[in-house]
C-alpha cells in the first residue's frame, strides 16, 4: 500500500577544517553529532525502522579527525575555566555561544536571559565588546553558565537520557567547572561514536565527496537549461567545464563510505537533488544502482505517464537498472518545516495520512527525502515523540526497499535541477554566485595546466562544494555567512599554494564585493529600531549586519569602526555603526549631513536625518520610502566603506 514512507534523511556538513591548520572553523560538526547525528540512528536501530540514512563523505572525515582527537575553538573555549578567559575570548563567547533554533532555549530561563545579555553589534573577534549594554556578560558564573547551556542545550533523545545531562537542565543555572568538563567529556563520547553508530544501519546511501552540484561541475552553462533567464555573459564561470570532477566526486565519496562505514553504499542522493542526463551516466560509471530527486524535477521532464512519485522510476532505454526516485515535496517539507509544532504523534500520522490521500493504495511506498540533521532543532522535544511514532508504526521503508518495485514509470528526457524550484537559482542564478564560480574555474584551469597534483586535488574538491555558493547571494542568511565566504576563499588560496603559485589577489576580499562594485546586505525583516542612545540589540535583529573594514585606508592601524548595522520600515532607513573612540575616531557629520552617500539619492533626503551618537555608537535615521538602495559610509575626511565600492541593501519581498 502507498501508505507507506520510504524515509532518507540526509546527513551533511560541508568541510569546516582550515585547509592550513586542520581545524574546524565552526563546531556544527560536534554540536549536531549530540543531537541528529545520533539520535536518527539510535532510535532507528532501537525500534527496527530501516530509514535510509544518507551521508556526506566530507562529513564522516571530519568525525573521524573528532574520533582521532582533533578539537575546534568552540570546544576548546567551552572548557577553558571561565575566570581565565582574555576580553576576545569572552567577546566571542558572547558572539557565537548562542546557537542553534531558538527552540533549543526556550525551555531554560537562564539560557534565555543569557542570551539576551549577550547579544551583541557585529564586532570583530579580536576586539572587546564596545557599545552600552545593560548588566554585560562578564561575570564568570555568567560566562560558564553559557559555557554549559551552550552545549546542554544541543543534547537531544540520546543525550537527554544521561543522568548529568538530566541533573543540569533540571537545575538551569550556576553550573561548577568540574560539571562543564563532564558535559564535555560526554558530548566528546558521543562524536566518538556516531561512525560505528551509523555503520549498525541497514540501509545507507551517500552524496558526492565534498557535495558539490553535479551537473554545475560537468559544464556549468548548463544551468540555463532551468534557468534560461541568466544573461548571455556567464563570465569566467562559463569556463567550467570538468565532468570528470564530477566523477571523481562519485567515486572517492564511495571509498570513503567503504572505510569508514564498511560498505560502499548503493544509492545516491547528489548533493541538494541536483541531477542532469549526464549526471545519471555518471552514476552508473560509479557503479551507483539508484539515484533520487525531487518531484518537481520529474514534473519538468519527458516522461510516458502522469508524475507519480510512490514507485521508482527508470530512464528509457537504459539496460543497466539504474533506478530513479523522486521526493515528494510537500510531504518532504512538512517534516522539515511543519511538525515542529504540532503533537509526535498527531504529526507522525498526518505524515502517513498524507501519503494515503496524495497516493491512494498500491504496492509502492512514499519517498519522503529531507535534511537529517536541522529539523530536530525546532522540535521541543529534539523530535523523540515524532520520530518515536513514525519508526514504531512499522510503516517506515528504506530507499533500498522501495527500488526493488516494479518501475512504474519511464523518463525519456530527464529535467537538469535540483530539489528548490527544480533550478539552480541558489548556486548560479546571482553575479556573487557566477563570481565564485569564476574563481573556481580559474583554480581548476591551473590545476590541470600543472599537472593535476593530488596534494591540491583535495583543496579543488572542497571548493567546489555547494555550501558557499548557498550562502551568496540574497536568498539566504547566516549570522556567520562572512565565515563561510573566508572558508571558500581558504580553500581556493590553499589550492594555489599546493599548486606553488601566488594566491590571486582577489582571495584576499569577500566574494560579494568582487560582483560588480557593490557588497550585499540582506535586511531579515522590516525595523524601526530605539534611537535613544542605547544598543537595545532585539530592536536590530532584522537589520542587515554591516561588516568591518577589512581593507584600505579605514583598515589601518586600530580601526574606528567595527560594523553596524542597517534596517528600514518602508519609510525611513535607520543605520547603527559601533564605533571605537579610542581609536582616533574621525568627526563623521559632514555640515551637519549624516556620515552616508545615498545612490540613487532622489530616494532619502540626508538633510532631514536624525543624527545621534553615544559612546562607541552613532545613530542615524533618514526618510526613505523603500526599495533598493545602494550607498557608502564616508567619512568628514573622505574615506569610504567599503573602500572598493558601495552597499546594496535588499528590502524587497520582505514582511512587514
Amino acid at each position: 500500500m502507498a501508505d507507506r514512507i520510504a524515509l532518507l534523511l540526509h546527513m551533511h556538513q560541508p568541510e569546516y577544517r582550515d585547509p592550513e591548520s586542520g581545524r574546524p572553523t565552526m563546531p556544527w560538526v560536534r554540536l549536531h553529532a549530540s543531537r541528529g547525528y545520533t539520535d536518527v540512528a539510535a532510535l532507528a536501530l532501537e525500534t527496527g525502522a530501516t530509514p535510509t540514512i544518507n551521508v556526506v563523505p566530507s562529513l564522516l572525515l571530519q568525525l573521524e579527525a573528532y574520533r582521532e582527537g582533533g578539537t575546534d575553538r568552540w570546544e576548546e573555549l567551552s572548557r577553558r575555566p571561565a575566570e581565565e578567559l582574555f576580553p576576545e575570548e569572552v567577546a566571542f563567547l558572547r558572539r557565537y555561544f548562542v546557537t542553534g533554533n531558538p527552540t533549543m532555549r526556550a525551555g531554560s530561563p537562564r539560557y534565555l536571559e543569557l542570551a539576551a545579555r549577550a547579544a551583541t553589534p557585529t564586532e570583530p573577534l579580536t576586539e572587546p565588546l564596545i557599545g552600552p549594554l545593560t548588566e554585560p556578560l562578564t561575570e564568570p558564573q555568567d560566562l560558564r553558565d553559557l559555557q554549559v547551556w551552550s552545549n546542554l542545550a544541543w543534547m537531544g533523545v540520546i543525550g537527554r537520557r544521561d543522568p548529568l545531562v538530566q541533573e543540569l537542565r533540571a537545575r538551569d543555572r550556576d553550573f561548577s567547572h568540574e560539571e562543564l568538563i563532564a558535559l564535555m567529556d560526554l558530548q566528546r563520547r558521543m562524536v566518538g561514536e556516531v561512525l560505528d553508530l551509523w555503520s549498525r544501519l541497514p540501509s545507507l546511501s551517500c552524496s558526492p565527496l565534498c557535495h558539490p552540484i553535479l551537473p554545475l561541475l560537468v559544464d556549468f552553462r548548463h544551468a540555463r537549461r532551468c534557468l534560461p533567464q541568466l544573461p548571455r555573459d556567464l563570465g569566467p564561470a562559463s569556463t567550467f567545464r570538468w565532468p570528470q570532477d564530477a566523477l571523481r566526486q562519485l567515486v572517492e565519496g564511495r571509498e570513503v563510505c567503504q572505510r569508514l562505514l564498511g560498505r560502499a553504499p548503493q544509492g545516491l542522493w547528489p548533493s541538494e537533488g541536483s541531477v542532469s542526463p549526464e549526471v545519471l551516466d555518471l552514476a552508473r560509471q560509479a557503479g551507483f544502482s539508484w539515484v533520487a530527486s525531487d518531484e518537481g524535477v520529474l514534473h519538468r521532464s519527458e516522461r510516458d505517464r502522469e508524475s507519480r512519485v510512490d514507485g521508482p522510476w527508470v530512464q528509457a532505454g537504459d539496460e543497466s537498472g539504474l533506478r530513479l526516485v523522486f521526493r515528494d515535496h510537500t510531504l518532504s517539507d512538512r517534516v522539515g518545516f511543519v511538525y515542529q509544532r504540532w503533537d509526535g504523534e498527531a504529526a507522525a500520522a498526518d505524515l502517513l495520512a498524507g501519503a494515503r490521500e496524495r497516493w491512494g493504495w498500491g504496492p509502492g511506498a512514499v519517498p519522503v527525502i529531507l535534511d537529517g540533521e536541522n529539523p530536530w532543532e525546532a522540535f521541543p522535544d529534539a523530535g523523540e515523540a515524532f520520530m518515536g511514532a513514525l519508526f514504531r508504526s512499522g510503516r517506515v521503508c528504506s530507499v533500498d526497499q522501495l527500488v526493488q518495485q516494479p518501475a512504474i514509470g519511464r523518463v525519456r528526457r530527464l529535467h537538469t535541477g535540483s530539489w528548490i524550484d527544480a533550478d539552480f537559482r541558489i548556486w548560479a542564478g546571482d553575479p556573487q554566485d557566477r563570481a565564485a564560480w569564476g574563481l573556481l574555474a580559474q583554480l581548476r584551469q591551473a590545476w590541470k595546466e600543472a599537472g593535476c597534483p593530488e596534494d591540491a586535488w583535495r583543496h579543488l574538491a572542497n571548493a567546489e562544494s555547494s555550501d558557499w555558493t548557498w550562502w551568496f547571494g540574497p536568498e539566504h542568511h547566516s549570522e556567520v555567512a562572512d565565515l563561510f565566504d573566508a572558508l571558500f576563499r581558504a580553500h581556493l588560496a590553499a589550492g594555489w599554494r599546493a599548486l606553488g603559485g601566488p594566491v590571486p589577489e582577489a582571495l584576499a576580499r569577500p566574494v560579494q564585493s568582487l560582483a560588480g562594485d557593490s557588497l550585499v546586505l540582506k535586511q531579515r525583516g522590516r525595523g524601526r529600531p530605539r534611537l535613544d542612545g542605547a544598543l537595545h540589540p532585539a530592536d536590530w535583529a532584522r537589520a542587515a549586519s554591516i561588516p568591518p573594514p577589512t581593507q584600505g585606508s579605514m583598515s589601518r592601524g586600530r580601526s574606528w569602526l567595527h560594523g553596524g548595522a542597517i534596517v528600514g520600515d518602508g519609510h525611513h532607513l535607520s543605520l547603527r555603526l559601533d564605533l571605537d573612540p579610542e581609536a582616533g575616531a574621525p568627526t563623521l557629520e559632514r555640515e551637519g549631513q549624516p556620515p552616508i552617500a545615498l545612490v540613487p539619492t532622489e530616494h532619502a533626503d540626508p538633510t532631514e536625518a536624525f543624527v545621534r551618537r553615544e559612546g562607541g555608537l552613532l545613530l542615524v535615521r533618514f526618510p526613505y520610502p523603500g526599495g533598493e538602495t545602494r550607498f557608502a559610509l564616508v567619512s568628514a575626511e573622505g574615506e569610504r566603506h567599503p573602500p572598493q565600492g558601495w552597499f546594496q541593501l535588499v528590502t524587497s519581498g520582505l514582511e512587514g
